[in-house]
């Protein structure tokens, strides 16, 4: 049983393309561990400090996994070779404010702020491409596809209690700044704005190869609205509006040809949709408390949730049956992510064991709990 030794629950997880290694971010620093193909520990953890009074947040592999792209409180962004931790590039792209989102697609690396902006990099030298400001609020999330970018904004109930405004102007004043923003950088053009969320937009992604636009929005308040939109790609005409959900929808996963969508709201539920005739299927009632993380394998046949009390779970995604329960954390899961053959799933806790686990008995087929390896707690 291997060990990794973790200072505290990361803020965000990466995983190469090839499954091959893992970056934690964890604030003051970053950890790259080596994998291999049974969840083992390969060689000696690398650890990379962020730059001085200043913070990582969010992390991302390039596609050849050879770079890493760091999101810091400041509202820089840094580029290091995952290797030896050498500093690329470092480069101020949203005026002091915190970076929410970074993705890495061929040679550019899209990045997404509290300053209400998305900014476009050349990944070989951090000279800004693009730089797309004054959006309606700040950006909670990003995604890039080729030359597609997205950004999906939205104020919280934070920001309204602080504004001062009035409990009955609030619902306008969320869902004007409640949208998702689609660039094609070919095109000189401005953003098509995709409208109809009344709520943060939480979660945006490219599925179906990119031919879709899958975004999901909601807040925490009783009676907010909830919603997940799919989209398409190429006329920002919304196919549908998967509206029926029972509370803020924090995260959404679908399978590479969109076949099974997955949408995850904050009161416990998980919502399984047919992606290809877009009608919605048994809800999976799947924790008792609220679902934080969802992620499907990458063969699309299993799908992993997590909740604030609740030990991780396995699901088969065509009868929605739990088929395994991965106990051992005793501490919230902060995150989950399946290696590329769908053999193993890593889940990280707070200041507790980010653990790798297969999820079947070798020769089997069946989905077990269990530890190939773990991740240990003091740095």
């Amino acid at each position: 049983m291997d060990f990794l030794p973790l200072q505290s629950a990361p803020f965000d997880l990466a995983a190469t393309a090839d499954g091959g290694a893992l970056a934690f971010v964890f604030g003051e620093t970053c950890v790259v561990q080596g994998v291999d193909e049974d969840g083992g520990i390969t060689g000696d953890a690398l650890q990379i400090s962020a730059p001085e009074k200043d913070a990582f947040h969010r992390v991302c592999f390039s596609p050849d996994g050879n770079f890493l792209a760091l999101g810091l409180e400041s509202g820089r962004v840094q580029v290091v070779a995952a290797k030896n931790g050498t500093v690329k590039w470092l480069a101020e792209g949203h005026g002091a404010k915190f970076v929410r989102g970074v993705a890495w697609s061929g040679d550019l690396v899209v990045s997404g702020g509290d300053d209400a902006g998305v900014v476009v990099w050349n990944a070989g030298d951090g000279t800004i491409q693009r730089r797309f400001s004054e959006l309606a609020a700040p950006v909670n999330t990003v995604d890039i596809r080729g030359n597609r970018v997205l950004a999906g904004t939205g104020v919280n109930e934070l920001h309204l209690y602080d504004s001062g405004l009035k409990f009955d102007s609030w619902p306008d004043y969320q869902a004007e700044r409640a949208l998702v923003y689609h660039w094609d950088l070919r095109a000189q053009r401005d953003a098509v704005v995709l409208r109809g969320h009344r709520e943060q937009v939480n979660s945006v992604r490219f599925i179906n190869d990119g031919g879709r636009i899958l975004s999901c929005s909601g807040g925490w308040l009783h009676g907010s609205e909830h919603s997940a939109f799919v989209w398409d790609t190429d006329t920002s005409v919304p196919i549908t509006n998967l509206e029926r959900q029972s509370a803020a929808v924090v995260g959404s996963c679908a399978d590479a040809n969109g076949r099974i969508i997955f949408t995850v709201c904050w009161d416990g539920e998980v919502q399984a949709w047919d992606g290809s005739r877009v009608q919605d299927t048994k809800p999976i009632i799947s924790h008792t408390q609220e679902i934080r993380i969802v992620e499907f394998s990458p063969d699309g046949r299993r799908v992993v949730t997590t909740s604030w009390d609740d030990p991780p779970r396995i699901w088969d995604v065509e009868s929605g049956v739990p088929i395994a329960t991965l106990d051992g954390h005793e501490c919230l899961i902060r995150t989950v992510w399946f290696s590329p053959d769908g053999r193993l799933v890593l889940t990280g806790a707070g200041r507790k064991y980010p653990k790798i686990r297969p999820t079947t008995r070798p020769g089997s087929g069946k989905s077990r709990p269990g530890a190939a390896g773990e991740f240990g707690n003091s740095l």
